[in-house]
């Protein structure tokens, strides 16, 4: 009964470990977006699949100037709360595109050789719809998208 009882348990471990790898090769390919807002507790995470969406952020990226003033190392201010929208690429739609960070008006965009591009969005129109879409996900509610949008 000794040996069922381990047989049983190990079965069960090596069940479980193969199911979380399956979990982790089905990930969603995708933009991961995290809103940067809190210290000490996990941040608010979604990942946008629709095609349309990504070939909007795409085509709103390549629409934006290059901020040469910039002298910053990080559009990610260093201090508690709101640091910004960081976007993880993992989707074939936009190849070049590692990730970027939007806070406010700067966008910090880095390629898939880690090489970093300042931009400047100065109507807001790229943080607004992250904010929009993460409300639309439930990853945030209404008073952090204010707290998010007086800070401008």
């Amino acid at each position: 009964m000794k040996h069922f009882t381990i047989f049983t348990v190990v079965l069960f471990l090596i069940a479980g470990v193969t199911m979380n790898a399956q979990n982790t090769v089905k990930q969603e390919k995708g933009l991961k977006v995290t809103i940067m807002i809190f210290s000490g507790r996990p941040d608010p995470t979604f990942t946008i699949t629709d095609e349309s969406i990504i070939t909007k952020i795409k085509d709103s990226l390549g629409k934006m100037p290059k901020n040469e003033k910039f002298n910053g190392e990080t559009v990610s201010p260093a201090a508690l709360g709101y640091k910004g929208i960081l976007v993880e690429n993992s989707s074939d739609l936009i190849p070049d595109m590692d990730s970027f960070v939007v806070h406010h008006s700067k966008v910090e965009f880095k390629n898939k050789s880690a090489v970093k591009n300042f931009l400047e969005d100065y109507a807001y129109e790229l943080q607004d719809l992250l904010v929009r879409l993460a409300l639309e996900k439930g990853a945030i509610d209404m008073n952090l998208a204010d707290h998010i949008k007086n800070q401008k």
